[in-house]
């Protein structure tokens, strides 16, 4: 991938909402959203990736490479069983919060395009400020 600013995201349905509202300002090659489907949020998601990228096809989820958004693979985001990127992600953010993420829509994450870690505050400004970078 080339040097970007990713916006990770849990569940693929949020990253719906976000990439429809950036892919028109912003190109794949300056921002990538990431979607990390869970079941371990009351089993809301889909039971297989099939069936979650099925789903975000339907609601047309902007796919890499002429969109924005990468759906990762079913997994987990909490604890020691979740992925590499997420614990990093978690244990690596300036606002060195690293709880695993109580619900599927409490935990956000922007990557600079140096690999630095933030927690958003704001996702509009923040995004600006790191397209700035």
């Amino acid at each position: 991938m080339p040097p970007m600013s990713p916006l990770i995201e849990v569940r693929p349905d949020v990253a719906i909402n976000y990439s429809k509202r950036w892919v028109k300002k912003y190109a794949a090659s300056d921002l990538t959203i990431l979607a990390f489907p869970s079941q371990e949020f009351g089993g809301q998601e889909f039971g297989t990736d099939k069936e979650i990228s099925s789903f975000a096809a339907s609601k047309n989820f902007p796919f890499a490479p002429t969109g924005v958004g990468v759906l990762m693979k079913l997994g987990c985001v909490k604890g020691d069983t979740a992925s590499e990127i997420w614990k990093y992600m978690r244990e690596n953010n300036s606002a060195n919060n690293s709880k695993d993420p109580r619900w599927n829509f409490s935990s956000q994450y922007l990557v600079s395009k140096s690999g630095k870690v933030s927690i958003p505050n704001n996702f509009e400004q923040d995004i600006a400020a790191l397209m700035a970078e």
